[in-house]
């Protein structure tokens, strides 16, 4: 078979891409003979692109070998012979060759004399003083359709107590269309700032945001800078903002997308209660309740007692990016019984972090089936911390650790020579301990980490002073605390039915790995854990017997199961989950839940709801019953009256139950020009244990409110 040539190979892909078809006449054979002058070695065949192998050379009947005794130049037509047949030989040729006329020469202007007047030569196709017209310019230049704008500077700074110094920088933002239904919009710079946006306004402006974007009909890629966002998943749920490539392709079945990135940090969750008549700062940590953290502009998310706030000013909250410090308006007031939560990105500066994965999903059947599946991988580049010496020392002691950090510790205490240090070394009841002198007093120079409250020797006092507290009587301890590398990886499958119309059947596993320490082998038993969810959704339908019409029904049922050992990257749970069943917060692991709620509605404007759930995670278990009904207004809005309960009782150990009632509700109506409406909201929670008194809370809250109808308000000009 002959090969194709890479030329017209190249056509062909171009004109694919194009959506194009190319169709080539069949190459044709072509004979020549040649009288030999002894002396040219070159030879023209007359006819370019020579089909690959299909040429034959004989001299007086003798078959020339190619590569030795002579060679193909297929695109020019040209043979070479390694040395010239004797004079008077005769050179048998046998080819073939695509039958392409290609001109020699192609250009998109053309130089013209200039005219009478002195004018500069025009483009091809112009009228030009000879009267010559060239090829024509394309009708359409991409060029023109992009919009750019940016800003350069070049600088030069002086000063008494600093030498000159050249300052430049450059920003670039591009848009527009590169070719037919392909766009670019991209945002260069040539600075590298670690100035983070100021956390108070809605709209954040980032001034370090790097990125190329390039959308197509069924394709789109950015380098640079974006936000990654994993399809809907309720055990793979991942969001982070990253530095590298991610790019998706679309097709009438679905979508796949990938990526692999350099995170510029790691995900976490703060879970704390309020202080009654302190507005804020109040501090975010990291993990291990580190505090030298950069919270990622834009990356959080606060709640307050489940509801969603909005930053800004003149809305809920400002946060201070650089120290993780939140602050929160008069608009949202802040008490002992305020519920926080935040989800955050930070940097700790530890490990660069990198991060690859790929998420699909696709659909068939007329959309009744749809699968979808996502595999993520995060990991520290544990060669290339960025603020350690890797030695053979520390190399040890991570070995050594194993998963637990609180092991990964080597003194923070080094000895500097008299008057080099700012510490003295003293004893304290058989205890080494650490003295503060002052810079340039002491012997030692001495590294303090924060260990958790009562569980250091020491207390920070500001300015790198420490003072001794005793035993168990401070936070922070003299030993640098050794970073261990991690590493984690998430894979997830998920299929939704549509069994019927209206009726779906929803199933997802999952399967995780995290190692905490990829310096050691220890501790590895328990890096895998696995989660599964099953959910059945019957959406609103008719419901009736005997031909009579019973209002309209609808159903929700959900299982769940994660293992101990199982780990996500997300959020994966509602807000307030551990609430909702009575249970501590922050935990969404090793447990067992289900859930099965329905809702009737016998005539338009009523709604009646019911649901009984089981939860249990380790030796606490719990079940949850609730009921609510409403009676809305014809026109939809404002409920005329709601009202809604629920029921929690729980078990944590022999004789340790609980009972918590949860109820709210609100009426309102209109009579003639004014509105009422009376807010009513309880909590009565009850424990009991085997040997002591019961404990627990009531409250009771009421509210009410009147409002005048706007028609009351209105004003006439005279």
């Amino acid at each position: 078979m002959n090969r194709i040539h890479p030329f017209i190979l190249s056509l062909a892909l171009a004109a694919a891409s194009m959506g194009q078809t190319i169709r080539f006449p069949d190459p044709a054979l072509h004979r020549l003979e040649v009288v030999s002058t002894g002396r040219d070695t070159v030879l023209s065949l007359g006819r370019p692109f020579i089909i690959p192998g299909s040429d034959s050379v004989s001299v007086d009947s003798v078959r020339l070998s190619r590569w030795r005794d002579y060679t193909v130049a297929e695109t020019a037509g040209v043979i070479r012979f390694t040395r010239p047949p004797d004079s008077g030989q005769v050179i048998r040729i046998h080819f073939r060759s695509l039958p392409l006329r290609l001109g020699t020469e192609f250009r998109l202007y053309e130089a013209s004399a200039p005219d009478r007047a002195g004018g500069r030569p025009g483009p091809a196709g112009s009228a030009s003083a000879t009267g010559r017209a060239g090829v024509r310019p394309p009708a359409d230049d991409f060029a023109d359709h992009l919009q750019k704008s940016g800003s350069i500077f070049r600088g030069v700074s002086l000063g008494t107590d600093q030498g000159m110094r050249l300052q430049s920088g450059l920003r670039l933002q591009v848009s527009g269309r590169i070719a037919p239904d392909v766009e670019v919009v991209a945002s260069l710079t040539d600075q590298n700032t670690p100035i983070q946006p100021e956390g108070n306004t809605q709209t954040l402006q980032e001034i370090d945001k790097v990125f190329v974007e390039i959308r197509a009909p069924h394709f789109r890629a950015t380098l640079g800078d974006f936000q990654f966002q994993a399809p809907a998943s309720s055990l793979a749920a991942y969001s982070r903002k990253l530095q590298g490539a991610t790019g998706t392709a679309e097709g009438s079945l679905g979508s796949v997308t990938v990526f692999a990135a350099a995170s510029r940090g790691e995900f976490t969750t703060n879970h704390f209660n309020g202080t009654e008549g302190n507005q804020g700062p109040y501090q975010l940590t990291g993990e291990g309740g580190t505090l030298e953290i950069i919270v990622l502009a834009g990356t959080e998310t606060v709640w307050m007692d489940g509801r969603l706030l909005t930053r800004g000013e003149d809305n809920d909250y400002v946060i201070e990016y650089a120290t993780g410090q939140i602050t929160f308006t008069r608009k949202c007031l802040v008490t002992t019984e305020s519920r926080i939560t935040v989800d955050f990105e930070y940097s700790g500066r530890q490990y660069q972090r990198q991060m690859m994965g790929a998420a699909g999903a696709m659909a068939a059947w007329k959309n009744r089936i749809r699968l979808r599946g996502a595999f993520i991988s995060e990991s520290d580049d544990k060669d290339n911390p960025l603020d350690l010496t890797i030695t053979d020392e520390v190399r040890s002691i991570l070995r050594s650790a194993g998963d637990a950090a609180d092991s990964a510790v080597t003194s923070g205490a080094k000895y500097a020579g008299p008057g080099k240090g700012s510490y003295s070394q003293a004893d304290s009841l058989g205890n080494t301990v650490y003295l503060y002198r002052g810079v340039g007093n002491g012997d030692w120079s001495v590294h303090f980490s924060y260990v958790g409250p009562a569980k250091g020797d020491y207390s920070f006092q500001g300015y790198d002073i420490y003072r001794y507290e005793g035993p168990g009587k401070g936070a922070y301890l003299p030993v640098m605390v050794l970073p261990l590398a991690s590493g984690q990886q998430i894979a997830d499958a998920g299929a939704a039915i549509e069994l019927l119309a209206g009726v779906v059947l929803d199933g997802e596993v999952a399967l995780s790995n995290l190692d905490r320490n990829l310096f050691s082998g220890r501790d590895d038993g328990d890096n895998t854990g696995t989660a599964a969810t099953g959910r059945l959704t019957v959406s609103e339908r008719g419901l009736k017997i005997g031909g009579l019409g019973l209002g309209r029904i609808a159903f929700d049922g959900r299982l769940r199961r994660t293992d101990d050992a199982f780990r996500p990257l997300g959020r994966t749970e509602e807000v307030e989950h551990g609430r909702k069943w009575g249970a501590s917060e922050g935990v969404t692991w090793g447990e067992r839940s289900a859930e099965f709620t329905a809702a009737y509605a016998p005539v338009r404007r009523v709604d009646l709801n019911a649901g009984f759930g089981s939860f249990s995670r380790g030796a606490f278990s719990s079940e949850r019953r609730s009921a609510s009904a409403a009676w809305a207004r014809s026109d939809g809005h404002d409920a005329l009256f709601r009202y809604g309960a629920e029921w929690i009782h729980s078990r944590s150990g022999p004789g340790i139950t609980g009972a918590w009632l949860r109820h709210s509700g609100n009426a309102q109506g209109p009579w003639k020009t004014l509105n009422p409406s009376v807010t009513y909201e309880g909590e009565h929670r009850r424990n009991s244990t085997p040997d002591s008194a019961a404990t627990g809370f009531r409250f009771d809250e009421w509210a009410g409110k009147l409002a005048f109808a706007r028609k009351l308000l209105r004003l006439e000009a005279g």
